[in-house]
């Protein structure tokens, strides 16, 4: 599938004490691992991690597990972050996916590229 998903993983959940959400973990596997291999398993050819340096679990974790492209984004907010991100990508159709929906399927992330882009 012709596509950029763009995984936005700079902060920490304040509403989960301030961890790095990206580490959590959901049946012993991490929230960026579950949503790195659901977008992997939907055929998306091209994934771009964006993590901030409070982040360095995640960012740990995706340089170690994974081949993507990782952005390092200031963490001063998910719009600051995203609009970092965004003038270091290539126009072309994209997802922007954020680390904490590990449990959006494969299926669910075609259907919605193929809604999104007319296909």
């Amino acid at each position: 599938m012709r596509i950029t998903a763009l995984v936005m993983s700079g902060g920490r959940g304040s509403r989960l004490g301030s961890v790095d959400k990206g580490s959590v973990k959901l049946c012993g596997k991490p929230m960026i691992a579950w949503v790195l291999d659901n977008l992997t398993n939907a055929g998306v050819d091209r994934v771009v991690v964006s993590v901030s340096r409070r982040s360095s679990t995640t960012l740990s974790l995706v340089r170690e597990l994974y081949h993507h492209d990782v952005y390092i984004s200031s963490g001063v907010g998910y719009v600051e972050d995203l609009s970092f991100a965004l003038r270091l990508l290539t126009p072309r159709p994209l997802l922007t996916m954020p680390v904490d929906t590990p449990l959006i399927t494969p299926d669910l992330i075609i259907d919605f590229v193929r809604r999104g882009i007319g296909v």
